[in-house]
């Protein structure tokens, strides 16, 4: 049986806190809960920070640092970190968490209750069985790499990116209608740091449901830790 707190672990591959996305998280828990913030940054020296970046090739995932600014990083030289951040959580005896990135990872622990989002809302999608599935991604250089996470047999897939730290752009009101014209009846933004202010942006461009990562997965850590 697991021992679950009071406390949400919420692990970030950036720096904590993360204001933005507890704005995201607290409206969906009980009062009582607080949030334990662990980013896989928050020990990083500048130097090691550079050494992360991504080569040709390489997977990449985008997060913001404590101070504001976003930054891209290499997946498989994040991972280390990522584990560490977890091992910080779980010593604190801090139960459930939730992994606040729709990347794909490895296993991370075997410990305690950790709640990737990657598995919760893919499962989620494929449930809904669209047809037609859009997908906003941050990046230009993850439109290819994660074809293959949203693909399945019978099932259309348009991913379009605009990345959720760069407000003033328009890329997000330029993808949500380019997935407009094409005409989804579903659309899935994959990235935590998309919003509710976004998913309503985009929702008014597309006229299809639009399943927002950030509080899909809240809304289950909500569920495990309900009185």
């Amino acid at each position: 049986m697991w021992s679950l707190s009071r406390r949400l672990g919420m692990i970030t591959i950036g720096q904590a806190p993360r204001e933005d996305l507890e704005d995201q998280v607290a409206p969906y828990l009980p009062p009582d809960v607080e949030l334990y913030q662990v980013g896989a940054l928050d020990d990083v020296s500048p130097r090691e920070l550079a050494a992360l970046a991504p080569r040709a090739g390489e997977d990449v995932y985008v997060t913001r640092l404590r101070d504001g600014p976003s930054v891209v990083l290499a997946r498989r030289r994040l991972i280390p970190l990522v584990r560490a951040a977890v091992r910080r959580v779980e010593e604190a005896g801090v139960a459930p968490a939730v992994l606040m990135c729709t990347g794909r990872f490895p296993p991370l622990t075997e410990r305690s209750v950790l709640l990737e989002p990657d598995r919760v809302v893919g499962r989620l999608v494929d449930a809904l069985r669209p047809r037609r599935l859009g997908v906003l991604v941050p990046l230009p250089e993850q439109v290819g790499q994660l074809d293959g996470k949203w693909r399945r047999r019978g099932r259309a897939l348009n991913v379009q990116a605009a990345s959720p730290y760069d407000p003033g752009s328009g890329a997000l009101d330029d993808a949500a209608r380019a997935l407009a014209a094409w005409e989804p009846d579903l659309v899935v933004m994959d990235c935590m740091g998309y919003t509710d202010a976004h998913r309503r942006r985009v929702r008014r461009h597309v006229g299809c449901p639009v399943v927002l990562s950030v509080s899909a997965v809240a809304a289950v850590a909500a569920q495990l830790l309900a009185n």
